[in-house]
């Protein structure tokens, strides 16, 4: 009885002080606000950090865009680069980081129904890729979802991929064969060069760099941005424009990170992405002139094969019933050519 008596006797002294301590400071608990923690966001991508690197400046404009949201907080030095495109989408996939920058064609191994952008002459410029981007987000949105957990925030298209080697000049298609091309770990880009009788090396950005220099591959392909930012062009001489595919880099995300942020952080987060893709996808216009020029001003000689443009356009859009296996929903790919016919007709 009198440990009753005690513990009763303590938990009013405990009220007695708690309002004392109350009415002294003329506090209200109706009014106290508890401040919400910030919520930290970590940012990789596989590129250098440098001005010219289309991925770095995807990156420090989505940055600059974000920072403007007070209960977001981003350490500009947790900008993390892994010299792997695939391990990057893998850890955004993980929730180790929460926003990163890739390439599609790398994102393709964990989203493959994304291959359709990697198909061999599907559009025929940067503005036209754009559209269909914009005309269908939500399904692409829905498909990366779906196939990687991953959300898409937003595309930019920097440009077609260059072929580059320092062995022979080329001036046609058939100038290429035998040579030992790096590729992404890609299937479909693979597959496209084999078709060109071509010996596709498969492997990640930073391998490539140390394979050129080891001679372990003829060249690669790139556009005139990364060629130049990734400072691939002081190993190579011989550059062909082929236009048979086009690079085009996407913010993604975790989707069930995402999906458990407050509104207006969804909100700004694709603001963000929308703004800093827009600002990215006009640079990049900027980036390919001046990249080409720097390479043909360092003794870099380009050609461009037309009749490749005309006679592999054909050839090569017959081979795309052989990735129905690889692309999960055809539909998508239905809805592409819908949206670029559109296109092509307005």
């Amino acid at each position: 009885m009198n440990n009753q008596k005690n513990i009763i006797y303590m938990v009013f002294l405990y009220l007695a002080v708690v309002a004392v301590i109350i009415y002294v400071s003329g506090l209200d608990f109706h009014k106290v606000e508890i401040p919400n923690s910030k919520i930290a966001i970590e940012l990789v991508h596989a590129n250098d950090h440098v001005d010219n690197n289309p991925h770095h400046i995807i990156m420090t404009k989505f940055i600059e865009l974000l920072e403007k949201n007070k209960n977001i907080q981003i350490d500009r030095n947790s900008q993390h680069q892994i010299h792997d495109e695939q391990r990057v989408m893998q850890n955004v996939m993980s929730n180790v980081f929460q926003v990163g920058i890739i390439s599609t064609n790398s994102a393709t191994v964990f989203s493959p129904t994304l291959g359709i952008l990697d198909l061999p002459y599907l559009f025929e410029d940067e503005e036209e890729c754009r559209h269909v981007l914009e005309d269908l987000k939500e399904e692409f949105t829905t498909q990366m979802i779906n196939e990687s957990g991953v959300r898409p925030l937003g595309f930019a298209v920097q440009g077609f991929r260059i072929i580059a080697n320092n062995v022979k000049p080329i001036r046609k298609i058939e100038d290429l064969k035998g040579l030992k091309i790096r590729v992404p770990v890609n299937p479909i880009q693979v597959a496209t060069f084999e078709e060109w009788e071509v010996n596709p090396v498969s492997m990640g950005t930073g391998e490539a760099y140390i394979a050129l220099q080891k001679g372990l591959i003829d060249g690669l392909e790139m556009t005139y941005a990364e060629l130049v930012g990734q400072n691939i062009y002081s190993m190579q001489k011989y550059y062909m424009e082929m236009r048979y595919k086009l690079t085009i880099d996407v913010i993604v995300v975790p989707n069930l990170w995402y999906e458990g942020l407050p509104k207006d952080v969804q909100a700004d987060l694709q603001h963000a992405a929308r703004e800093a893709t827009s600002y990215s996808n006009t640079k990049f216009e900027i980036l390919e002139r001046e990249g080409k020029k720097t390479i043909q001003k360092n003794g870099g000689l380009l050609a461009e094969d037309l009749s490749c443009e005309t006679n592999c356009r054909k050839r090569l859009q017959k081979t795309w019933s052989q990735y129905d296996g690889l692309i999960k929903n055809p539909n998508l790919l239905e809805k592409v050519q819908r949206s670029i016919k559109e296109y092509r007709e307005n």
